[in-house]
């Protein structure tokens, strides 16, 4: 179910510049819409600019369960750096957040990847595990975690909002994931399921398109995909820098987002690349000093070295992470004696 705040998320947002201050209400409790700018609705209610950094959720009258819901979680979850702020609630139940701009528009209106960093998505991936980490521990279960829920805020920081539908100490969850982030599961919902969709989210921060996105046309992509998780027949993602991490989210590796943060690669993105390209050319450490030291024999170590095609040596890989897999070509019998 895409909730209110998603279809927020997909219009135009503009911040308030260096020196513009939010405007100024005696009460929070006392904004209501009345005056203020509509920009998005949903199934739950409308939502309304405040300011550039505020909107205000309005709530349908026959939505109880999701403000009620919605209250619990944010009033839980407190104040964490990548979690949407929550402002408070007005007197007729509205509740007031930070606002920003959703990930998942700025990719599609951006043309996918491009500008994009990859420091700056790997950081991203780190600040949508912290939020979903935190959340965890405070016992809720987002239920539809995605690029459509996460948000970027004026500093660049990756936040983490909607929280209508979720799962509060194992309630049932009024939301759901994405037809291409959930992989059928008992529980229905559960910290692996969760797991699961942020690896889709990984997914989508890298590539800048969501797995299976070549389905979304098809009026059955619901079952083809049903089918395609449930024989473990996930999209190629071993060239990527996160498809590692990437893969054990999907194959249930991972008990928690905290063995997730541990797994994603550091600001120290060079080193993390060539360690990540050795793991995956299984090579080990030994053979690398035997491989790099010359032997005695000067013309036979050369002869050796040229039974690899020059172009895919082994020694640029071990520098670089462009994922090609490294073949010998056959040597032929080399005499004892020079030619």
């Amino acid at each position: 179910m895409n909730t209110l705040l998603s279809s927020l998320c997909h219009l135009p947002v503009s911040f308030v510049g260096n020196g513009q201050e939010m405007l100024q209400s005696p009460d929070i409790s006392d904004i209501t819409s009345l005056n203020l700018e509509f920009i998005g609705g949903g199934f739950s209610g409308l939502v309304y600019a405040i300011d550039g950094e505020r909107v205000l959720k309005e709530y349908s009258d026959f939505d109880d369960r999701d403000r009620d819901t919605e209250h619990r979680a944010y009033e839980r979850l407190g104040s964490h750096p990548n979690i949407a702020r929550y402002f408070g609630a007005t007197k007729d139940g509205s509740i007031i957040l930070e606002r920003g701009r959703c990930l998942q528009t700025i990719y599609q209106q951006s043309g996918g990847t491009a500008g994009f960093p990859l420091s700056r998505k790997l950081r991203w991936a780190r600040e949508a595990a912290a939020g979903l980490r935190h959340a965890h521990e405070k016992g809720i279960l987002q239920a539809d975690v995605g690029c459509h829920n996460m948000m970027l805020t004026r500093d660049d920081r990756l936040k983490i909002f909607d929280f209508a539908g979720c799962s509060i100490d194992g309630e049932e969850a009024a939301s759901c994931y994405k037809w291409f982030s959930y992989r059928p599961s008992t529980p229905e919902v559960s910290i692996q399921t969760d797991l699961f969709a942020y690896g889709c989210a990984l997914y989508e921060i890298e590539t800048g398109r969501h797995p299976y996105h070549e389905l979304e046309t098809f009026d059955d992509r619901e079952r083809r995909i049903k089918q395609l998780y449930q024989e473990k027949k996930f999209p190629h993602v071993t060239h990527l820098i996160l498809g590692e991490v990437i893969q054990d989210c999907w194959n249930g590796k991972f008990n928690s987002m905290g063995e997730v943060i541990q797994a994603l690669p550091n600001s120290n993105m060079r080193a993390w690349s060539c360690w990540s390209t050795i793991k995956r050319l299984k090579i080990h450490s030994t053979e690398i000093v035997n491989f790099l030291r010359p032997p005695l024999d000067w013309w036979k170590w050369l002869r050796n070295m040229a039974g690899y095609p020059f172009s895919i040596m082994r020694i640029p890989h071990l520098i670089g992470s462009i994922g090609i897999t490294v073949t010998r070509r056959p040597i032929p019998a080399l005499s004892n004696e020079l030619p």
